[in-house]
Protein backbone atom coordinates (compact mmCIF):
# COMPACT_ATOMS: atom_id res chain seq x y z
CA UNK A 1 0.00 0.00 0.00
CA UNK A 2 2.87 2.13 0.79
CA UNK A 3 4.69 1.44 -2.86
CA UNK A 4 1.52 2.59 -4.45
CA UNK A 5 0.90 5.71 -3.02
CA UNK A 6 4.76 6.77 -3.00
CA UNK A 7 4.44 5.89 -6.78
CA UNK A 8 0.76 7.75 -6.89
CA UNK A 9 2.68 10.69 -5.56
CA UNK A 10 6.08 10.33 -7.77
CA UNK A 11 3.48 10.69 -10.52
CA UNK A 12 1.67 13.56 -9.68
CA UNK A 13 5.26 15.03 -8.85
CA UNK A 14 6.23 14.51 -12.57
CA UNK A 15 2.89 15.03 -14.09
CA UNK A 16 3.27 18.50 -12.60
CA UNK A 17 7.08 18.84 -13.20
CA UNK A 18 5.92 18.26 -16.95
CA UNK A 19 2.75 20.76 -16.76
CA UNK A 20 5.19 23.60 -15.50
CA UNK A 21 8.14 23.03 -18.42
CA UNK A 22 5.28 23.39 -20.89
CA UNK A 23 4.12 26.53 -19.71
CA UNK A 24 7.76 28.02 -19.65
CA UNK A 25 8.51 27.46 -23.32
CA UNK A 26 10.78 29.86 -25.25
CA UNK A 27 9.22 31.65 -27.97
CA UNK A 28 11.09 29.53 -30.27
CA UNK A 29 9.88 26.63 -28.70
CA UNK A 30 6.42 27.68 -29.29
CA UNK A 31 6.84 29.44 -32.63
CA UNK A 32 8.42 25.64 -33.95
CA UNK A 33 5.64 23.82 -32.15
CA UNK A 34 2.58 25.40 -33.81
CA UNK A 35 4.41 25.37 -36.94
CA UNK A 36 4.47 21.34 -36.47
CA UNK A 37 0.95 21.73 -35.57
CA UNK A 38 0.28 23.50 -38.62
CA UNK A 39 1.98 20.76 -41.03
CA UNK A 40 0.11 18.16 -39.30
CA UNK A 41 -3.08 19.85 -39.36
CA UNK A 42 -3.21 21.61 -42.27
CA UNK A 43 -0.67 19.95 -44.59
CA UNK A 44 1.12 23.56 -45.30
CA UNK A 45 4.11 23.50 -47.32
CA UNK A 46 8.07 23.57 -46.33
CA UNK A 47 8.13 27.33 -47.88
CA UNK A 48 4.86 27.89 -45.67
CA UNK A 49 6.26 26.06 -42.45
CA UNK A 50 8.93 28.76 -42.36
CA UNK A 51 6.84 32.06 -42.76
CA UNK A 52 4.62 30.08 -40.73
CA UNK A 53 7.23 30.03 -38.23
CA UNK A 54 8.87 33.71 -38.69
CA UNK A 55 4.83 35.03 -38.05
CA UNK A 56 4.64 32.96 -34.79
CA UNK A 57 7.78 33.82 -33.34
CA UNK A 58 7.60 37.60 -33.90
CA UNK A 59 3.73 36.99 -32.41
CA UNK A 60 4.74 35.19 -29.36
CA UNK A 61 7.23 38.08 -28.72
CA UNK A 62 5.23 40.88 -29.08
CA UNK A 63 2.43 39.13 -26.91
CA UNK A 64 5.31 38.34 -24.13
CA UNK A 65 6.75 41.92 -24.25
CA UNK A 66 2.80 43.22 -23.98
CA UNK A 67 2.27 40.88 -20.90
CA UNK A 68 5.86 42.00 -18.92
CA UNK A 69 5.20 45.87 -19.68
CA UNK A 70 1.37 45.60 -18.78
CA UNK A 71 1.02 44.49 -15.27
CA UNK A 72 -1.40 46.67 -13.51
CA UNK A 73 -3.47 47.53 -16.53
CA UNK A 74 -5.45 44.37 -17.57
CA UNK A 75 -7.76 46.09 -19.87
CA UNK A 76 -5.58 47.63 -22.02
CA UNK A 77 -3.37 44.55 -21.75
CA UNK A 78 -5.96 42.53 -23.20
CA UNK A 79 -6.76 45.46 -25.69
CA UNK A 80 -2.95 45.38 -26.92
CA UNK A 81 -3.24 41.54 -27.36
CA UNK A 82 -6.22 40.98 -29.05
CA UNK A 83 -4.94 43.86 -32.01
CA UNK A 84 -1.44 41.66 -31.67
CA UNK A 85 -3.95 38.68 -32.40
CA UNK A 86 -5.33 40.03 -34.95
CA UNK A 87 -2.90 41.26 -37.09
CA UNK A 88 -1.20 37.39 -36.72
CA UNK A 89 -4.37 36.25 -38.34
CA UNK A 90 -4.33 39.09 -40.97
CA UNK A 91 -0.95 37.74 -41.77
CA UNK A 92 -1.54 34.37 -41.58
CA UNK A 93 -4.49 34.40 -44.03
CA UNK A 94 -1.83 36.40 -46.32
CA UNK A 95 0.56 33.05 -46.09
CA UNK A 96 -1.88 30.36 -45.99
CA UNK A 97 -4.58 28.76 -49.14
CA UNK A 98 -8.00 29.74 -48.58
CA UNK A 99 -8.55 26.05 -47.82
CA UNK A 100 -5.81 25.88 -45.26
CA UNK A 101 -7.28 28.86 -43.63
CA UNK A 102 -10.97 27.64 -43.58
CA UNK A 103 -9.17 24.34 -41.88
CA UNK A 104 -6.98 26.75 -39.41
CA UNK A 105 -10.55 28.94 -38.62
CA UNK A 106 -12.43 25.36 -37.98
CA UNK A 107 -9.46 23.69 -35.33
CA UNK A 108 -9.22 27.35 -33.93
CA UNK A 109 -13.36 27.18 -32.91
CA UNK A 110 -12.50 23.76 -31.86
CA UNK A 111 -9.57 24.49 -29.23
CA UNK A 112 -11.54 27.28 -28.11
CA UNK A 113 -14.64 25.03 -27.31
CA UNK A 114 -12.27 22.42 -25.52
CA UNK A 115 -11.30 25.20 -23.45
CA UNK A 116 -14.60 26.21 -22.58
CA UNK A 117 -15.39 22.74 -22.02
CA UNK A 118 -12.81 22.07 -19.28
CA UNK A 119 -12.71 25.84 -17.71
CA UNK A 120 -16.36 24.47 -16.91
CA UNK A 121 -15.36 21.13 -15.43
CA UNK A 122 -12.32 22.57 -13.50
CA UNK A 123 -9.62 21.98 -15.14
CA UNK A 124 -6.95 24.09 -17.13
CA UNK A 125 -6.70 23.72 -21.08
CA UNK A 126 -3.56 22.27 -22.10
CA UNK A 127 -2.96 23.51 -25.43
CA UNK A 128 -0.70 26.70 -24.01
CA UNK A 129 -4.16 28.56 -23.46
CA UNK A 130 -4.65 30.05 -27.04
CA UNK A 131 -5.08 29.08 -30.59
CA UNK A 132 -2.67 26.21 -31.83
CA UNK A 133 -0.74 26.99 -28.71
CA UNK A 134 0.14 30.75 -28.98
CA UNK A 135 1.14 33.38 -26.22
Amino acid sequence: MKKLISAFALLVVVLNATAQMKDNKTPEQRATAVSERMVKNLGISPQQKISVHDLVLKEVEKAQAIKAKASADKKAMRTDLKAVRSEFETELKAILTPDQFTKWTAFKTQMREKRKDKKASGSKADDGGNDMGLN
